[in-house]
């Protein structure tokens, strides 16, 4: 039964010239290899332009990385720097007489001045102090009870190095900081320096037109984003890369 059927499609073939069986057999072999090449090259270019987009993406998160790692690096070294600093120390735990004369020394101090002036990182650098003879003036704050009982302050206490913190969830713009105790041996008191990273400076440094970029230490809020209006709040886009150390790290990055 098959022989006949396929000796009945030949006979059918043969009543056709010659160029049109070639077009009936050989068009639709054409078209259906055409078609499967075409899809191979999408799928293969595809595949690279994807693989060359997510290393291009990678390289950007390693240049945020290496302004994340060299920022709060530089911020470490200064913290160092102050709770090594003995006229700092002298500074703190002197007992003044009245304010004038804590103001006067204070302005005779002059190397938090330099070190704002220098560091364009800094958004803002306090030494929360709590010797009462000394006053609410440029740099220096009283730590009264409510700053003594936050968890940084606590924190500092019991941990010599410096550490990364954010601003607790009430403040409405969350700011990355780094906190340290400063030594202050044979005295009573206690001080601790909070440092503020600038959120002009990290827009400036890790803004990219390419990439929208979202910032968390751990897993708190945000603390950047190039939409300033998401600062402070939970991550919403994909992670890229994990947590490399316990220090401020890239959390979030897509394509815009």
């Amino acid at each position: 039964m098959k022989k006949i059927s396929h000796l009945s499609l030949f006979r059918r073939l043969s009543q056709f010239s010659i160029r049109r069986q070639l077009f009936i057999l050989y068009l639709p072999v054409v078209f259906l290899s055409t078609v499967t090449i075409g899809l191979l090259l999408v799928y293969d270019s595809t595949k690279q332009l994807t693989g060359n987009y997510q290393h291009l993406a990678e390289l950007n998160a390693q240049r945020v990385k290496s302004v994340l790692f060299d920022t709060t690096n530089t911020l470490t070294n200064t913290a160092s720097s102050l709770s090594n600093d003995t006229h700092l120390r002298q500074l703190l735990t002197a007992n003044y007489l009245d304010d004038q004369e804590a103001i006067v020394d204070i302005n005779s101090y002059d190397q938090l001045d330099e070190i704002r002036n220098l560091q364009t990182s800094i958004a803002k650098l306090t030494i929360y102090t709590t010797n009462q003879t000394i006053p609410n003036y440029k740099y220096f704050q009283q730590a009264d009870d409510t700053i003594q009982a936050t968890a940084w302050y606590q924190r500092a206490l019991k941990q010599p190095d410096a550490f990364l913190m954010t601003m607790p969830e009430d403040y409405k713009a969350n700011r990355l900081s780094l906190y340290k105790t400063l030594p202050l041996p044979l005295s009573k008191e206690t001080a601790v320096l909070e440092i503020q990273v600038d959120y002009n400076y990290l827009s400036n440094r890790l803004r990219n037109s390419s990439y929208e970029l979202e910032l968390q230490l751990n897993d708190d809020v945000i603390f950047y984003s190039d939409k300033i209006n998401q600062v402070g709040e939970p991550g919403q886009l994909t992670a890229l890369s994990e947590p490399q150390t316990s220090a401020a790290f890239l959390k979030m990055m897509v394509p815009r």
